[in-house]
């Protein structure tokens, strides 16, 4: 009897064989890579397992729904994950390796392969749907992604997986060639715009003007409260534990002072604060961010007393803590052995533990521990020993009389080297999270600050915060045993309202704001605060980009003056000699050889620029919260290339200049393959054609860009007499 084949079944069988060789193929090239990665200590765990450590964190390539059907997140249970199909999971694991090799983050790449492992969930895990992934696949995904994420996250989502289309299927060949595009809009665009609910929400939520006043009512208060302890009184609010307050209180000058990123104050050394007695001024070494520099950033002097004050309390604080980190950098298990002594244990507990044949030097009882800690006690917590990695070093229960009755009671037994051994391994993970760093095999710890700029070593007792374990706990009375630096999240809870039980500072000390709400601050609103206070006071752009470790005229994003405010300072420019080259610099020049009035020029100039809205290529005077743009923000453009009348030019913003020359560039690129002798022609254009009407704009705008670069010349020519020098900061007068 003849056999009937499927022709159509045969096709799909030997197309899912070519993919899934081609995937193995790419898996291959991309294990070399895995290798080098592996040896260098970058990423810990097999190919073939579920999630890799990378720099102290866990990347899982896992499904994005758990095995009851819940979303999955950092919360879920390694047990309830479902591990994604072998050839879904390579094509993950090299976009992974790929991202790591570029000097992607770890935190970083981990979002990218969960919003991938949403897309492969998007195509139901199915192979045959991989060469299927096309722009209508793209497009139907973002539903999917505004049903389970809000904000920045679908849009953030659908970016990295046309990412991975582009830069892996597409030239990997299992899917057909094509342009991916995101065919939704980027909420950024409309954060941006002036004119929208979303800028002044962004700003509402990124800007709180009364950030130090707030800061110092709790200081305030917390000062009463040491007067109150002082006199043999209660306090009115109360410091949990030494420090617990105090350490933080006296970190908040170094946010307000310097504008320092959470983890850069976190990472301050021991040796922070310098003097320079050759311009008799202090300065704060800070280990930047964002891999730029590392820098000495000069303290403005209305900060040094203060500055130089917290510091030296700092230091006084942290001084036990930081003893024992250098012992215990010097020999944990000898440290932690002399910590774990039991020196004036009872000849009643020595007895029972030789009885039940254990050595009483070698073993303990969870009773020796003290179960009620003063808040400054720094020895083994009780609670310690309940977690799950001293499991191992118990070693069953032993009775024992009770000294007070006599009575005898059951209490567990544990193996000091063995709670050493959990001691150590808790010190070491402690190690992986600060330094963000894979534990190593062998055991020897990580203790550089790495940036792409920089390398520089810190260990623990080198913190200027080198504080103990549970200092900013409020869920554990006593110290802690083991010293680590404070961490970026023990400032965020305590400024910032969140899920955890913790209350913020403010809510302990009951400072609430004029609707009677509790006052939540996150770190990055002290950025936002200090570069409006230093764009108030005038100072330069360029100076307050270096001074904040910005990259140029991103200093921009973060200022929340009023767009009145904004005008205010530009007044001076247009008032001085001589005034900027553009449409209002011209009409004033007019006004001035016509011999008009200083009055009537300044009422003018106030007229004129009643608010100032910042553009790519320079400003705007237009009120565009009453009276939005009408063309469009065709600045530069304007009329036939003459410049919009209420485009204004700064020649100080460098970052303008640099944007008006790309827009030159990009429409002369154009004009070059529409139009090769433009210039000749101009005078023939049809302006009732489509194809004349877009040479004629791309002309004007060219026009309009020679002139505003014009502008910068004409100004550069004029500072020639100028020494060529950036202040990096100019100190304030006593």
């Amino acid at each position: 009897m003849t056999k009937i084949i499927d022709i159509s079944e045969t096709k799909t069988s030997l197309k899912l064989i070519q993919l899934s060789k081609r995937i193995k193929s790419i898996t291959d090239d991309e294990k070399n890579s895995f290798n080098s990665l592996k040896i260098k200590g970058d990423i810990l765990g097999d190919w073939s397992h579920y999630y890799w450590e990378c720099n102290g964190r866990r990347i899982y390539f896992t499904k994005p729904f758990d095995v009851d059907e819940n979303v999955v997140t950092s919360k879920t249970h390694e047990n309830k994950r479902v591990i994604i199909p072998d050839l879904f999971s390579d094509l993950l694991k090299v976009y992974c390796i790929r991202s790591l090799k570029k000097g992607t983050s770890a935190k970083a790449t981990s979002t990218k392969v969960g919003a991938i492992a949403w897309f492969f969930h998007h195509l139901n895990f199915k192979l045959e749907n991989i060469p299927k992934a096309n722009q209508d696949k793209l497009d139907s995904f973002i539903p999917l992604m505004q049903e389970f994420f809000v904000k920045r996250g679908p849009y953030e989502r659908v970016r990295i997986t046309r990412s991975f289309i582009k830069k892996l299927l597409i030239p990997t060949k299992l899917v057909s060639s094509f342009d991916p595009k995101i065919n939704m809009v980027n909420p950024a665009v409309s954060q941006t715009d002036v004119t929208t609910d979303e800028y002044k929400d962004r700003s509402d939520s990124k800007y709180l003007e009364d950030i130090d006043k707030y800061v110092g009512i709790v200081k305030r208060k917390f000062n009463k409260d040491i007067e109150l302890i002082k006199a043999n009184k209660n306090p009115i609010y109360g410091e949990p534990k030494p420090g617990y307050d105090e350490l933080r209180l006296l970190a908040t000058p170094f946010f307000l002072a310097f504008g320092l990123r959470v983890g850069e104050l976190c990472r301050l050394p021991e040796n922070a604060l310098g003097y320079d007695e050759v311009n008799e001024k202090y300065f704060l070494r800070v280990l930047t961010e964002k891999g730029e520099l590392a820098a000495a950033r000069p303290c403005p002097r209305i900060w040094q007393d203060v500055i130089k004050a917290s510091f030296e309390r700092i230091l006084e604080l942290t001084k036990p803590s930081r003893a024992r980190s250098v012992e215990i950098e010097k020999n944990s298990e000898l440290a932690l052995a002399k910590l774990l002594s039991f020196n004036e244990r009872s000849q009643e507990i020595a007895k029972a533990i030789t009885s039940a044949g254990f050595s009483p030097n070698d073993y303990f009882l969870r009773s020796e521990i003290n179960q009620k800690p003063a808040p400054s006690d720094t020895t083994l917590p009780w609670s310690t020993l309940r977690h799950k990695d001293f499991d191992y070093a118990a070693k069953g229960k032993i009775s024992v009389k009770n000294t007070k009755d006599r009575a005898k009671i059951y209490t567990v037994i544990y193996s000091k080297k063995m709670v050493i051994q959990a001691l150590i391994s808790r010190w070491n993970k402690s190690h992986s999270i600060v330094f963000k760093e894979n534990i190593t095999e062998n055991g020897v710890l990580k203790t550089k600050v790495k940036s792409k700029s920089y390398q520089y070593n810190l260990p623990f007792s080198k913190h200027l915060f080198c504080a103990f374990e549970a200092t900013f706990s409020g869920q554990y009375v006593g110290q802690g045993l083991l010293p680590r630096p404070m961490t970026p999240r023990n400032i965020s809870r305590w400024f910032c309202s969140d899920s955890s039980r913790s209350k913020t500072v403010f809510e302990r000390y009951d400072v609430k704001d004029e609707d009677g709400k509790f006052i939540s601050i996150a770190s990055h609103q002290f950025r936002h605060w200090l570069t409006t206070a230093l764009k108030r006071s005038g100072k330069n752009e360029m100076m307050i980009d270096q001074f904040m470790a910005r990259q140029p005229g991103q200093s921009r994003q973060y200022d929340h003056r009023t767009a009145k405010e904004r005008a205010e300072v530009l007044r001076r420019k247009y008032l001085s000699d001589p005034p900027p080259d553009d449409a209002l610099g011209a009409r004033i020049k007019r006004m001035r050889d016509n011999n008009v009035s200083l009055d009537e020029i300044e009422s003018a100039v106030i007229h004129s620029l009643s608010v100032l809205h910042f553009t790519p290529w320079g400003t705007c005077k237009r009120d565009l919260d009453i009276n939005p743009c009408e063309k469009g923000m065709m600045c530069l453009r304007g009329e036939n290339g003459e410049g919009c009348q209420h485009f204004g030019i700064d020649t100080d913003d460098h970052e303008a200049l640099i944007n008006i020359q790309n827009t030159k560039i990009l429409y002369e690129n154009q004009l070059s393959a529409l139009l090769p002798n433009y210039k000749e022609l101009m005078s023939t254009l049809n302006r009732q054609e489509p194809l004349d009407q877009h040479i004629q704009y791309c002309i004007d705008t060219i026009n309009g860009c020679e002139k505003a670069i014009s502008s910068y010349n004409k100004a550069k020519k004029n500072q020639k007499g100028q020494i060529d020098i950036v202040q990096v900061f100019v100190p304030e007068k006593d």
